[in-house]
């Protein structure tokens, strides 16, 4: 699946963007919708969603899918320490890289900046993630959100108890769906866009087992892709 390479070659292995500087939000909702798809043989890539708008769209006569971005740029009460807007159009382009490659003919998703939106409140300036408690992913990514777009928020202070610089969600589930960042790890962004898009860790999915180093358990185990090499996991995500 030509868009699976694109997504597979953004660096959600160890390469690219290292697999310690991002993360994502499997929630249960999420996770049985994997769980089920994989019981009845319909897991897959969804590349439906969420390019289905008039701002996301494929140009005439190219194999191009053209991805809007709304860059949410969080500050505080006083509107200060704002993420620069130079650092994250570096990040897209970045992306850009990542998810083509004309030398081999392969072109997959291009990223744009559309939209810039400010939010000042201390409280989302103040982002706390917490893996093994609650995250305010799902209160900040339903403030202003634009429609037909990547709703990507950039925040000054990412308070976690994992060393990370982001966090997504994943397309599956009907919750709303956007990633945080902070204003520091732009460079995530390419990592992050894999989640949005469907791509789990390649050591992730041990529900139905771990994947085999020889490959055997690719199916239903790792990051339920057989293209990638099986991985032995990790504590740092």
């Amino acid at each position: 699946m030509r868009i699976l390479e694109g997504l597979v070659g953004a660096g959600l292995v160890l390469g690219g963007v290292s697999a310690v500087s991002a993360e994502y939000f499997l929630t249960q909702e999420a996770t049985r919708e994997i769980q089920d798809m994989l019981e009845s043989g319909e897991w897959g890539i969804r590349t439906s969603w969420p390019l289905a708008s008039g701002r996301n769209h494929r140009a005439a006569n190219t194999p191009v899918d053209f991805v809007a971005i709304t860059v949410h740029v969080v500050r505080h009460d006083s509107g200060t320490e704002g993420v620069d807007l130079g650092l994250v159009d570096a990040a897209i382009a970045t992306a850009n890289r990542q998810y083509n490659d004309p030398a081999s003919g392969y072109f997959g998703y291009t990223f744009f900046r559309e939209n810039v939106q400010f939010i000042d409140s201390d409280e989302f300036a103040w982002f706390h993630m917490d893996f093994y408690g609650s995250s305010e992913l799902g209160a900040l990514i339903v403030e202003n959100p634009i429609p037909g777009t990547v709703n990507a928020y950039f925040v000054p202070h990412f308070q976690s108890n994992r060393p990370i610089a982001g966090v997504s969600t994943l397309p599956y589930g009907s919750g709303p769906k956007g990633m945080a960042l902070a204003n520091s790890g732009t460079s995530a962004l390419p990592h992050e866009m894999g989640h949005y898009f469907g791509l789990l860790h390649t050591f992730e999915w041990s529900a139905n087992g771990d994947e085999c180093a020889s490959g055997d358990g690719c199916e239903w185990g790792g990051d339920l892709i057989c293209e990638t090499p099986a991985d032995p996991g990790t504590d740092w995500w």
